[in-house]
């Protein structure tokens, strides 16, 4: 009888070890206090005529990024431009399309607020502030000088 209980008892332990690993990396990226990382791939000087699009890079490594949210703020009206759940994954790209003329943006300040948050406990966040300008007027040219010379060679 001391023959099976041996073998068996080796068995269970190998088994809890291995569902002890498998849920301690559960368990630990479900408690980790790491926040995502927001980069800024391509970020245009400011928004004119025929609009721009920003281009964001969202990471986390432990636990996976659960939401991002993109909102725009004008002249005292908010405005949320992407609200979008990825439900664990570890890295995504975005694309954010900002509208030109006609839009919903007038001239003047554009402020951006980019939050990405993770799947952990704790529901760590990092936050990523930018600011455009919208312009949507042509430039204009003028001649100051009447008198022009011009040589050949």
């Amino acid at each position: 009888m001391g023959s099976i209980i041996r073998p068996f008892l080796f068995l269970v332990t190998l088994v809890g070890m291995v569902v002890g690993v498998f849920y301690g990396r559960v368990i630990v990226n479900f408690l980790e206090s790491e926040s995502p990382f927001i980069e800024s791939v391509f970020v245009p000087e400011g928004v004119g005529v025929e609009g721009s699009e920003i281009v964001l890079r969202v990471r986390d490594d432990g636990a996976g990024i659960d939401e991002i949210v993109v909102r725009a703020q004008q002249h005292g009206i908010e405005t949320e431009l992407l609200r979008q759940s990825l439900g664990g994954i570890s890295e995504q790209e975005f694309r954010i399309s900002l509208d030109g003329e006609g839009g919903r943006f007038r001239e003047g300040k554009l402020d951006l607020l980019v939050r990405a948050f993770d799947r952990s406990f704790w529901s760590n966040r990092d936050e990523v502030e930018l600011s455009l300008v919208v312009d949507y007027q042509s430039p204009k040219l003028e001649v100051i000088t009447t008198q022009h010379n011009a040589r050949v060679g």
